[in-house]
């Protein structure tokens, strides 16, 4: 609705699929570069820790499209709050495993069907990624399943590789798990974005919307900063709803009160 007003070409601070508006921040591009490394050189399991609102999902995301669809079959389970069979069940169904769609198999089948398909996937040149997101609420049984998936055969489980994604809880989860802990190969951890990074993210959003100048003064960049504390879903929040104010206003430019009234109104919701 405001895009016009503020000469852009799309919504600067939404989530996108194409993931354009990626910014490459210390803490982000520093846990990419680790999964990567991870996925591409076999080494088990990745852990990416990051509280609400700090990208997890999005990393995640630009993780699958860089590493692409051709090498790697993809199977990402975004509710892991199921039992130990239906967990395993839903892992089985999302890489593609021969089982049926109505029966009740026990985990030792279900084992089987996913080893088998690994070897499809091996034999056919595609390396298997499982990804799950809100790992933090496994429980202790759930992770001891999976720590099952990695010790199928060797040949099988090397070229198995697991990216575990949550909360700060989640470390202190598989370390209780001492077969899954000893195969964490990278714990990345995501911080906010610094005052200096939290300007160019604003300013690089705006500009992949369409928009070569920037209508945030610095002060009001810096009021951006110290209500959002470098978070980027509070950063969009702000700015998303700071331009709204802007476009009701008639206003041009966008200036500390005008972040501050964007945020008082958020806090209210």
């Amino acid at each position: 609705m405001h895009e016009v007003h503020w000469r852009l070409t799309r919504p600067a601070f939404e989530c996108d699929a194409d993931g354009a508006f990626y910014f490459p921040s210390r803490s982000h591009d520093g846990a990419l570069l680790k999964l990567r490394y991870v996925v591409e050189h076999r080494k088990g399991v990745g852990a990416l820790i990051g509280g609400h609102g700090m990208g997890k999902s999005y990393l995640i995301q630009r993780l699958i499209h860089e590493l692409g669809h051709e090498q790697y079959h993809v199977a990402r389970i975004v509710f892991p709050a199921l039992g130990s069979r239906d967990l395993l069940r839903d892992i089985a169904v999302r890489v593609g495993a021969d089982i049926s769609p109505t029966a009740g198999e026990g985990i030792d089948v279900l084992l089987r069907a996913i080893e088998q398909r690994l070897r499809q996937l091996t034999a056919s040149g595609r390396q298997p990624l499982l990804i799950i997101d809100e790992a933090q609420v496994l429980e202790v049984e759930q992770l001891q399943t999976l720590q099952l998936l990695l010790n199928l055969d060797d040949g099988v489980a090397a070229r198995l590789s697991l990216i575990l994604a949550g909360h700060v809880e989640l470390l202190p989860r598989v370390k209780r798990v001492g077969g899954l802990d000893s195969r964490l190969a990278a714990r990345c951890a995501l911080s906010p974005l610094s005052a200096e990074e939290t300007a160019e993210y604003v300013r690089h959003r705006l500009e992949v919307a369409g928009r070569q100048d920037c209508p945030f003064h610095d002060a009001a960049l810096a009021t951006i900063f110290e209500l959002s504390q470098g978070v980027p879903r509070r950063i969009n929040q702000v700015c998303d709803l700071a331009l709204l104010i802007g476009f009701a206003d008639e206003r041009r430019e966008l200036t500390p009160v005008d972040v501050e009234a964007a945020a008082a109104e958020l806090a209210q919701c």
